[in-house]
């Protein structure tokens, strides 16, 4: 999972900056994790609740391009906070800061479906199953709340550290018996991901059989590797989709069991009304399969688990939601009135003086730690002197030349993310 800090991020550069975190609402905004075509998702925590979560926030211009897109964002966020269930991820708040909309939510460390067939190659059937088979569990949560995701996909079943899966990203979700002017079908284009789209989704129809069509799709990919359809471009696979019959599993694996194949070809059935009713009966199938449903493996990769940064510490915590509360750096970055050291640029020109004081102090304790041993050596009788007698100038030199370097630095960058951010905007700068 790759990260970005916060404090860069041109989305974020009217938000307040306290203590090197982009503040929005009650949460604190610890580093981007992800974007795609519904908005940008950061990972935060709840300053109130001192919880980890998933913030999603819808770019202004996509409120300024729909005059309904605001009513409908509160309205379907609303509608997934609505689903409790252990395979979905939960929905905390739905809420604005002036024109910039934005969703909480549940955060899961780990990795996504997609990203673990990219990882490992095809997975074993068992798994494959008892992945596909908890997502039909969140699914068919939502589904008895009348609500269709309408964007199910691999990169959207969320496998967490300790194995369990979790459906994500119900921005694309809505109400089975909605208004037709759903944030499924702006302008009246369909809104979803093609590889996985039924074709009655291509027309803007979408039921509780369309999300099981985009299950068995995901299945096929597990077991397979690749997508069912694939082109060079989204009408390709429109066409694809919308005028061929889905891909018999047994063209790819030679031996996958005929219950498997029959129960891929019911999901993925052109006539919706041929498929399973909703993700409930589809996971009641796969249950019934003679193959059995094995667990999910847990995330083992310690390497994707460390490209997040550490939660802050509940001290932290405490005194970052008190300067918050007392309107520490409550001034808009992007404002003449705000904070001039916040600023990449000023903290990355701060970070090369640092560097080059750090430099002349080595170089000066050095000289100073030379002569001084040099002094001690020559005026001690007959030449007997301890080591510690001789390093001492230099120790000495060290704590004069490079303590107020430390004292320098931490009034510069305070925080751990406020360094790491000025490296990286000094070597954008210089790359």
């Amino acid at each position: 999972m790759t990260t970005t800090s916060t404090t860069t991020d041109p989305l974020l550069q009217h938000f307040r900056e306290v203590r090197g975190h982009r503040v929005l609402g009650p949460c604190a905004l610890l580093e981007r994790v992800g974007a795609g075509g519904m908005g940008t998702v950061y990972r935060g925590v709840h300053l109130n609740l001192g919880v980890e979560v998933a913030v999603k926030v819808v770019p202004p211009s996509q409120a300024a391009a729909d005059p309904t897109f605001v009513e409908r964002f509160r309205r379907e966020g609303r509608s997934a906070a609505r689903i409790n269930h252990q395979n979905v991820v939960r929905v905390f708040d739905v809420a604005n800061d002036g024109d910039l909309h934005y969703l909480i939510m549940e955060f899961v460390r780990g990795e996504d479906a997609h990203q673990r067939v990219q990882r490992t190659g095809p997975l074993p059937l068992a798994e494959a199953l008892g992945i596909v088979r908890e997502a039909c569990l969140g699914l068919g949560a939502a589904h008895r709340e009348g609500i269709v995701h309408r964007d199910a996909k691999p990169a959207n079943l969320l496998i967490s550290s300790r194995g369990a899966v979790k459906v994500g990203d119900l921005g694309l979700a809505k109400p089975a018996h909605g208004s037709p002017d759903s944030m499924v079908s702006m302008a009246g284009v369909a809104v979803g991901t093609p590889a996985f789209m039924p074709p009655e989704q291509w027309a803007g129809t979408a039921t509780s059989a369309t999300d099981v069509w985009a299950l068995g799709s995901t299945l096929f990919y597990l077991l397979t590797g690749t997508p069912a359809f694939a082109g060079d471009s989204v009408l390709t696979v429109m066409h694809q989709i919308t005028t061929q019959p889905f891909p018999d599993l047994r063209q790819t694996i030679a031996d996958a069991p005929d219950d498997l194949v029959a129960l891929i070809e019911q999901a993925t059935a052109s006539d919706p009304a041929q498929r399973f009713a909703d993700a409930d009966a589809m996971a009641a199938a796969i249950d019934a399969l003679s193959v059995a449903v094995g667990r999910v493996e847990p995330l083992n990769d310690a390497d994707a688990l460390a490209t997040m940064s550490s939660l802050p510490s509940r001290a932290v915590l405490d005194e970052l939601r008190a300067a918050v509360e007392a309107g520490e750096d409550a001034t808009p970055a992007a404002e003449p009135a705000a904070d001039a050291a916040g600023t990449p640029e000023r903290d990355a020109r701060n970070l090369g003086t640092l560097i080059k004081l750090a430099v002349v102090a080595v170089l000066a304790s050095a000289t100073v730690g030379a002569f001084g041993g040099l002094w001690v050596w020559e005026t001690c009788d007959a030449g007997r002197v301890a080591a510690w007698q001789l390093l001492a100038p230099t120790m000495i030199a060290v704590v004069v030349f490079c303590a107020p370097l430390y004292v320098l630095r931490r009034r510069w960058f305070p925080t751990r993310e406020r360094l790491q951010a000025a490296i990286a905007a000094r070597t954008g700068a210089n790359s």
